[in-house]
């Protein structure tokens, strides 16, 4: 009974020896099987499997590409229209610059002819208001230039106003239209003399009987110069109970558009 137990558990072990060889010998067929074919089975499963990933990035990378070159072309057209833009606005602001100072040289010749056949100065309008306070204006002409308080300032036949302070090689003129400056001048036609009172900035104000004739438009000129104009009457009020007229004018000329005037003797009589 114990030789047949014995026999049994020998023949088992030798069964388990015979199975644990044979899994080593397959084992290591399958290890040297894939050792051999790897180079060129797992290469080409790989590559097999591979060759639509490779595909679809090449495609993407082609679509990336083009799809850069389009937005940088954009880019440099968009930089390019700028430039354009900019170059073209430079050149209006330069043709502006060129009309004025075309239009500044003509007004100076003129002006310059103007003087040449009569006695003045001419002078430059280094500021005008508002930049100047109470309707001044500075010129680049003084006492060195033969310029002397109370010259009067015109431009081409408008009287503007009289020096008021003289330097070496500047000054300073206030306008007929300085405000509650009074100035006497004559109305066109009607030869009355009226007292007008400055309201800044080119305008005035001034009171005339009701029977004197006057209405929009009329020129109001200097008595001591007949020639000279200073205003132009712009609106008449009426007012039925009251015995005057009033009457509002303006200076002819846009005082902060001055540029060049002519400065000329106080009692000298033109034109």
């Amino acid at each position: 009974m114990k030789m047949n137990y014995l026999q049994q558990r020998n023949r088992q072990r030798r069964r388990r020896r015979f199975l644990s060889g044979l899994i080593i010998v397959v084992l290591s067929g399958t290890v040297a099987g894939v050792y051999l074919l790897a180079p060129q089975g797992i290469t080409g499963t790989l590559h097999t499997f591979a060759s639509p990933v490779w595909a679809v990035k090449d495609w993407v990378g082609e679509r990336t590409a083009a799809l850069g070159s389009v937005v940088t072309a954009k880019s440099s057209l968009q930089r390019e229209n700028d430039e354009l833009r900019d170059q073209l606005q430079i050149a209006r602001v330069e043709l502006g610059q060129r009309s004025i100072m075309e239009a500044e040289n003509r007004l100076f010749r003129q002006m310059w002819g103007r003087a040449s056949s009569t006695s003045g100065v001419l002078a430059a309008v280094l500021t005008t208001p508002p930049q100047s306070p109470h309707d001044l204006i500075v010129l680049d002409a003084g006492e060195r230039q033969g310029v002397v308080l109370n010259d009067r300032v015109v431009f081409g036949d408008i009287g503007l106003g009289h020096i008021q302070e003289v330097y070496t090689d500047t000054a300073v003129a206030q306008l007929y239209s300085t405000t509650d400056a009074e100035t006497r001048g004559v109305i066109v036609g009607e030869d009355v003399t009226i007292v007008m009172v400055g309201e800044g900035g080119g305008s005035f104000r001034a009171e005339i009987p009701r029977d004197v004739r006057v209405v929009e438009g009329d020129v109001i000129i200097l008595p001591d110069s007949r020639s000279l104009e200073f205003a132009r009457v712009v609106e008449v009020t009426v007012d039925p109970t009251d015995s005057f007229r009033r009457i509002r004018a303006r200076s002819p000329l846009n005082i902060a558009q001055l540029r060049w005037v002519r400065i000329i003797d106080h009692n000298e009589s033109l034109f």
